[in-house]
């Protein structure tokens, strides 16, 4: 879980009509990169095997579930060396291990056995900054370091001067590609570092500082990150906007981080519905550098009994379920402002590599007062646009194993689209733009089966 401050709930509204300004190009300023995740839980922990035989799960860390989240492959410095990063909407920066880390010295597996290590020394393009790089996350993980710059290459597109924060003493196991807003935006502060999405604009390849991300629904082991731009092939009905809640505890109020009220989490069927314990409205967090999603105690402990979980022995936060649970048609229904997703339930139905009857559940409990993460386990069901500029979410239901691609092209500025909306409002649009998109510039996330219950 890579967010950073926790704080209490605040209502939002349907922002302005015509904040997202979406437009067809023929060569648009987009920056498209694929998204990769394992479909099961592997237990990392040197001593793990030898547990194995005393009961399933005895093993499991938080650690563990550090390998379900989404990553990216970077190539830093000249000559590149390659690593893979979580990407991570709930963090600002790029983070990542160098080969003299702490935890890089240890025997394998290790971070960089695992995910890849920075030697600064082999760059001819690195540039020291100072050593007061410090991060904490929400999750109680902290790492300390330098803070530098160096070229960074994802795909084709290759940004000079990148700030990076090098860990030298770390308790995290993966680097972190953070797309979060900057620093100085989340701590009110002057340090001068641009991240990702701001360099990505000020260097030219985007137009405004928003993304959209497609995780291709249940089951799916892969996604698309579409910097700049929006795919409206991959989403059902309304692509509905939601401002962001300012952070009560920082002095003045301002956002921090891509947080909206979720309204109420339900389950539906032909007969009956069934609304789970919570007072609502929540603030929650879309944080895709989470696996689990975590909500309040007491109504994650009302959806576990609905559908079956049990409390998880070695940390009562965690839940276990029967693995055949993923053949269900039932859905988590998560309601937002102007938006209802429903979540198949399988989708929360996560595999462990020592079990193949019993697998760990996708919900887990937050601390009481929060924050609540919207993590992937539900971020995978909705297509989101992560609007820096203009302190929205825009959100939609997501299509599962979308067969085709039709990017627009976000434009800069807070005016745009009347009611940003379904599909023939952005369809129309499209036909209006006299030039067509080349689709040799852009990478597109290939066709996956939809299992048995999505």
């Amino acid at each position: 879980m890579r967010t950073s401050t926790s704080i209490a709930c605040a209502l939002a509204t349907l922002g302005s009509a015509n904040a997202l300004r979406l437009e067809k190009r023929e060569n648009p300023a987009v920056v498209a990169f694929p998204l990769e995740k394992v479909d099961k839980i592997t237990s990392i922990s040197p001593s793990s095997n030898s547990k194995r035989e005393t009961g399933p799960f005895e093993d499991l860390t938080t650690k563990d579930l550090q390998h379900l989240v989404y990553m990216i492959g970077l190539e830093i410095g000249t000559p590149p060396q390659f690593i893979s990063a979580v990407f991570d909407t709930g963090s600002p920066s790029l983070v990542i291990h160098t080969t003299t880390d702490t935890s890089c010295v240890q025997p394998a597996p290790n971070p960089c056995s695992l995910y890849g290590g920075y030697d600064a020394n082999k760059s001819s393009t690195y540039h020291y900054e100072d050593s007061k790089f410090v991060i904490e996350y929400a999750d109680g993980e902290n790492t300390v370091g330098d803070d530098a710059t160096d070229n960074v290459t994802i795909g084709s597109t290759t940004l000079t001067g990148l700030h990076l924060g090098l860990q030298y003493q770390t308790e995290v196991i993966n680097n972190v590609l953070g797309a979060s807003f900057t620093e100085d935006e989340m701590a009110n502060s002057d340090t001068g570092h641009t991240n990702l999405p701001q360099l990505l604009r000020d260097q030219g390849h985007i137009a405004s500082r928003a993304y959209s991300v497609y995780a291709d629904g249940d089951r799916s082991n892969q996604g698309t990150v579409l910097f700049g731009g929006v795919d409206i092939d991959k989403f059902h009905g309304d692509l509905v906007k939601i401002d962001l809640v300012s952070n009560p505890a920082t002095h003045p109020a301002r956002v921090t981080n891509f947080a909206i009220p979720l309204l109420s989490v339900s389950h539906s069927d032909d007969n009956s519905t069934i609304n789970f314990e919570k007072s609502f409205p929540t603030r929650v967090v879309f944080d895709s550098g989470s696996s689990l999603t975590f909500l309040d105690p007491d109504q994650v402990q009302s959806i576990w009994t609905y559908v079956g979980a049990t409390a998880h022995f070695g940390n009562l936060d965690f839940a276990t379920i029967p693995c055949s649970a993923a053949d269900t048609d039932k859905t988590l229904d998560f309601e937002f402002a102007g938006v209802t997703i429903k979540v198949p339930l399988s989708q929360y139905v996560v595999w462990h590599d020592s079990h193949d009857e019993i697998c760990v559940f996708g919900i887990a409990k937050g601390q009481p007062q929060g924050p609540f993460i919207i993590g992937d386990t539900t971020l995978s069901s909705i297509y989101v646009v992560y609007d820096l500029d203009n302190k929205q979410l825009h959100l939609a239901q997501a299509v599962n194993n979308a067969p085709t691609s039709n990017i627009l092209q976000i434009m800069a500025g807070p005016d745009g689209v009347s009611a940003v909306g379904g599909l023939g409002t952005l369809e129309m649009l499209a036909a209006t733009q006299a030039s067509t998109l080349s689709t040799s510039t852009l990478s597109r996330t290939p066709a996956l089966s939809v299992p048995t219950g999505a």
